[in-house]
């Protein structure tokens, strides 16, 4: 079958936020339940329909025939791109997915008015901090320390 990236469509959002929740059950998996339900709250099926309009998000979906197997929830401001959340499947990783879908939003982000792109990693994340820094530098991007700052959550 062939990876499709695609713009999130209202009919698939619950779909959607189902894999996004099983990505932060998975991430924070040493948290309690009632932590990991405030980094789901963030994107409840309500406010992601909502916001599908908004020419300023940036919901994007890799799809597998018919089964959502990644997602890309982002969003431009003020000339920055800044990426909230993205995840692939866990059967699906190491496929090349995630990077395909970082290009498709890179490529979305230059389509917009983004003159810095930023990103903000999970401060035990290094391996995928320095990843997205080396596809950031190909890409002949500017950045600063702040563009790939680290939170601990």
């Amino acid at each position: 079958m062939k990876y499709e990236i695609k713009r999130l469509e209202e009919h698939e959002v619950k779909d959607t936020i189902k894999l996004f929740r099983s990505i932060i059950d998975e991430l924070h998996a040493d948290r309690s339940k009632v932590e990991r339900s405030h980094y789901k709250a963030t994107h409840p099926v309500s406010k992601v329909k909502k916001q599908l309009d908004d020419k300023d998000s940036v919901y994007l979906i890799g799809k597998l025939g018919d089964e959502i197997i990644s997602f890309m929830f982002a969003l431009v401001s003020d000339g920055i791109g800044n990426i909230h959340w993205s995840g692939v499947k866990a059967e699906h990783r190491k496929e090349g997915y995630a990077k395909l879908l970082l290009d498709k939003t890179i490529k979305v982000f230059i389509k917009s008015p983004v003159t810095k792109p930023e990103f903000l990693f999970i401060r035990k994340q290094k391996e995928r901090r320095n990843y997205f820094k080396i596809l950031i530098l190909k890409r002949n991007h500017s950045l600063t320390n702040s563009s790939l700052a680290s939170a601990s959550f």
